[in-house]
């Protein structure tokens, strides 16, 4: 439903017969609503851009408010796309896109990547365009789309050819024709055909470039698709005018502009009619290149095509410079204009595209920062924990120490006869040194002893000598003290032998 409801928008704005205005002022109205009010608000946008005959289905959404408001948004920045109004898309693409990836809504996610995509480029921001464009194409990837991927390649393939990355843009336009030959899908898959051509001529290999024109055209010729088949023409005399194959590039031209004169594209006509200029001046005919250019002109300035005006003038200047000096120079003036005006546009572009990569780098530099931010203070966190248990194990060992001296000299003062060690078949050690192990703890004699030399500070292996045993014996006497005591090593062992003494005393 909701799919339908977005095939179906524009359509019904149209039968509705609302203004322009209207539909944003309903969206201003919506978003500064009250929660009370919102889905109110919400459902009359909604009525008023999708007609009355779907408003039942917006009940849909009364139990899914963060989802409605998702498709509000995104419906909004479709409309400002279709109005081309760029400004008003930006705000609601990205609010129905944070809505979207909260919703874990893929489908949607690579929607508005493509429209934020698709506004970047028209501003001139080919960085982020590729960086919208390669979202969009990651979400269409988890979708296992073919449709959405060969779109978003053919997108990516554009960008970065106008960039002139032409090793990248053929990666991506190829990737995309591979997809259209297992759609049957004439019409985009010429349109990829003609993207590689363009592509490949951009290398200069115009021999690689002629088959996918061909197949191009042809596929257009036979969808009689007229306006597409002049286009085609057009980029196939640009591969043979490369080849020096000029008089077929001038076959190819004249069909295009004879296609062309029934429709109102007088932008393409121009662009052939300055193709035609070029081949004309190359073979010497003055006369002929002088009609050719002086249409290209007057179309290209109809259509405000300072781009294709500014090769004109300039191809124009150069047949009246023997001619007609006077009006050479005037068009030779007219092409630095233009052509300051396109270089200052580009300047612009490569500013907006440095400071873009600009702030990336910024970002990304940040980002590291912080990365390794966090690391030193897990480290130095790490390092101080150390420390402290370094230096409890230190007191812990000085107390044990402290303590035993303490009992040894109150021995001497009261007179202890010495332990009595006995031979190595029967070690029996005295635990007359005041220390007395708790019964509560259950330990055989032998874990006594045990007990009675980690008390002096001994070491598994000199408990070991003294005993008569393997230093593997004592560890498994020791495992079995430590679970019957509660502790975890020998430190813990002392101090709870010794507090239990105390607590005897």
């Amino acid at each position: 439903m909701k799919r339908l409801l977005l095939l179906l928008v524009f359509t019904l704005m149209v039968s509705v017969n609302i203004g322009a205005n209207d539909i944003y002022k309903l969206y201003v109205t919506y978003q500064s609503s009250a929660d009370e009010k919102k889905m109110d608000a919400g459902n009359l946008l909604l009525q008023k851009a999708f007609g009355l005959n779907l408003i039942d289905s917006l009940g849909l959404f009364e139990k899914h408010t963060h989802e409605m408001e998702m498709w509000i948004h995104y419906s909004v920045a479709s409309w400002a796309w279709e109005q081309n109004d760029l400004n008003k898309v930006w705000e609601p693409a990205n609010k129905s896109l944070k809505l979207a990836e909260k919703l874990k809504n893929i489908a949607l996610q690579g929607d508005c990547y493509h429209l934020l995509g698709a506004v970047c480029q028209m501003k001139g921001d080919v960085f982020h365009a590729i960086e919208h464009f390669e979202k969009c194409y990651e979400a269409d990837q988890l979708l296992n789309d073919p449709d959405r991927m060969s779109s978003s390649l053919n997108n990516l393939a554009g960008n970065y050819l106008s960039v002139d990355q032409v090793e990248q843009a053929e990666k991506y336009i190829l990737r995309a024709i591979e997809l259209e030959r297992t759609m049957n899908r004439p019409e985009k898959l010429a349109i990829r055909l003609g993207m590689a051509s363009d592509i490949y001529l951009k290398q200069n290999k115009a021999q690689a470039a002629l088959p996918y024109i061909t197949e191009a055209f042809e596929l257009d010729s036979i969808g009689g698709r007229a306006m597409k088949m002049a286009i085609r023409l057009s980029q196939r005399a640009s591969v043979y005018e490369a080849l020096q194959r000029y008089n077929d590039a001038k076959y190819s031209l004249l069909k295009a502009i004879s296609i062309l004169a029934g429709t109102s594209n007088i932008r393409s006509t121009a662009i052939c009619y300055n193709q035609l200029g070029r081949l004309a001046l190359r073979d010497g005919s003055i006369y002929q290149a002088e009609e050719y250019y002086g249409h290209a002109v007057s179309l290209s300035k109809k259509c405000e095509d300072i781009s294709t005006e500014s090769k004109a003038c300039r191809g124009l200047a150069e047949v009246l410079k023997t001619k007609d000096p006077a009006r050479a120079l005037m068009m030779l003036e007219r092409y630095v204009s233009l052509s300051d005006t396109i270089f200052s546009e580009k300047m612009a572009q490569k500013l907006s595209q440095l400071q873009a990569k600009y702030n990336q780098a910024e970002g990304d530099y940040k980002a590291q920062i912080l990365e390794q931010k966090v690391k030193f203070q897990r480290l130095l966190l790490f390092l101080v924990g150390s420390f402290l248990l370094l230096i409890l194990v230190v007191l812990c060992i000085w107390f044990v120490r402290r303590k035993q001296k303490i009992v040894q000299e109150d021995c001497v003062n009261e007179n202890c006869p010495e332990p009595e060690i006995k031979d190595e078949a029967n070690v029996s050690i005295c635990l007359s040194d005041n220390i007395e192990i708790s019964e509560q703890f259950n330990l055989t004699k032998r874990e006594k002893e045990i007990v009675h030399l980690c008390c002096k500070g001994l070491l598994d292996k000199e408990i070991a000598s003294q005993l008569a045993i393997s230093e593997r014996t004592v560890g498994s006497h020791k495992t079995n003290i430590f679970r019957k005591c509660g502790v975890n090593n020998t430190v813990e062992l002392v101090h709870k032998v010794l507090t239990s003494q105390l607590n005897i005393e």
